[in-house]
């Protein structure tokens, strides 16, 4: 069990999980002890509704100070929440009970060394993939890739940090499991797979959980995902090029169809199945906001909006960079809050919403949130619509959300403070304000 921080008030400083908003954890060292800082609640600043940084960088180390800072801390200042953080949503299932047994169980399967005489290794040669995918397998599970770690390990002088995210050692784990790029491939594939929030060592542990649970075909695709992972990082590293998750995910779409026709079992299409979609103008008398989202290399979320007339001319936009640690649906639902924020302080009324974040609209529509920090959002953002007279929220296609929204939360990236434009876009964003309108 993990913390949801809302006011502190109920979290032990240093017994109990709190920290971050995924992959949620206690603090590995207390620098500074005192009497007087017991509770969570003893480092947030209750006036300014966030954390007090220099209390927390005197008494945390500084990677548990980083995280404690970008942890999210709502402005309404809620009780805290107690949350099961082997699902999203923070509510206990027998599901997921039962797939950190899997996991631990298969963490005693993988450990045996024979080839032959562990019954894993027999349904991982008899795959109906390429023999040198099974090849490359066995040599994640055996853990005899040429990382750079490993490397090092043998003797070579070279940089061991992961050259795709720059956050950490290139380690099998660090590969497959830990590096961001990677974790987006997983979520983002047909697999939807959320590696933030289980507890695998290493890749041999997933891809042995994966035979105990799942049907063939979808250990196939599984196999098929890893080979292009690794091939897609090969690519970077000897032409210096940049890792491509959309391409990673193409090609082992690809790669999987050529050797199964159908795809595997309870997933959905890969994206040459997709169909475009266009922006639309709202009716006349009414303006639509558009907002996005983006999670940076380096954890740190970035978000825009773009509000329209019933011509399709921009009335208002802006874009923020925060460095608060988060999943895309809390950024999504922050850039749903900024907007709408500032279509308040504007005195922009009547406005329709659209976000492609179909998490929080079905939230907005009075379903479950499986997401432990999406109910938190929910209401802020429906408080703030009704200030403004929103009409309705809608959930449109990625593709139909590119009205410079995608451009704008990149756009921010390299900026510290939130920024606006009346009327207009940014000069270098100009020219995606003709595109994509359907009238």
């Amino acid at each position: 069990m993990a913390w949801r921080v809302g006011n502190g008030a109920n979290i032990d400083i240093e017994k109990d999980r709190w920290i971050g908003t995924t992959n949620i954890k206690r603090p590995d060292m207390i620098l500074s002890r005192s009497e007087e800082f017991q509770k969570v609640s003893d480092i947030i600043d209750l006036q300014s509704k966030t954390w007090d940084y220099n209390r927390v960088k005197q008494m945390f180390n500084p990677h548990d100070a980083e995280r404690i800072c970008r942890t999210y801390i709502n402005p309404r200042l809620l009780p805290d929440k107690r949350i099961w953080s082997k699902e999203k949503s923070g509510r206990f299932t027998v599901r997921s009970a039962y797939h950190l047994a899997v996991e631990k169980w298969s963490d005693t399967l993988a450990l045996a060394s024979s080839s032959t005489g562990n019954p894993a290794w027999k349904k991982l040669w008899d795959l109906r993939v390429l023999p040198k995918i099974k090849q490359f397998l066995w040599r994640v599970c055996t853990d005899s890739l040429p990382t750079k770690d490993n490397l090092r390990r043998r003797g070579l002088d070279i940089d061991p940090v992961c050259f795709i995210c720059g956050e950490g050692i290139e380690t099998s784990s660090h590969i497959f499991l830990k590096c961001r790029e990677v974790q987006t491939i997983w979520y983002t594939s047909p697999l939807r797979m959320d590696l933030s929030i289980t507890s695998f060592e290493s890749p041999k542990n997933l891809i042995w959980c994966a035979m105990i649970k799942y049907p063939t075909d979808y250990v196939e695709y599984l196999a098929c995902l890893a080979w292009r992972i690794w091939n897609e990082r090969n690519d970077v590293y000897m032409k210096e090029g940049v890792f491509n998750v959309e391409r990673v995910i193409r090609t082992a779409n690809k790669i999987h169809g050529e050797t199964l026709s159908p795809s595997p079992k309870g997933t959905r299409n890969g994206p040459n199945h997709s169909v475009p979609h266009a922006w639309t103008v709202p009716e006349q008398g009414q303006l639509k906001m558009n907002c996005d989202a983006a999670v940076y290399k380096d954890g740190s979320l970035g978000y825009g909006f773009v509000v329209r007339d019933s011509v399709g001319d921009v009335l208002l936009s802006g874009a923020k960079r925060t460095n608060m640690e988060g999943s895309s649906t809390l950024a999504e639902g922050l850039a749903l809050i900024f907007g709408l924020t500032a279509c308040r302080d504007t005195g922009l009324r009547q406005v329709m919403i659209e976000c492609d974040c179909k998490i929080l609209i079905d939230g907005l529509a009075g379903k479950i949130v499986p997401e432990f920090y999406g109910d938190l959002l929910i209401k802020d953002i429906r408080e703030t619509g009704e200030e403004i007279g929103c009409c309705s929220f809608k959930h449109i296609p990625r593709e139909a959300n590119k009205q410079g929204t995608h451009a704008l939360a990149h756009f921010v990236q390299d900026h510290e403070t939130e920024m606006f434009w009346v009327e207009e876009l940014p000069p270098n964003l100009e020219s995606i304000r003709v595109l994509d309108v359907n009238n």
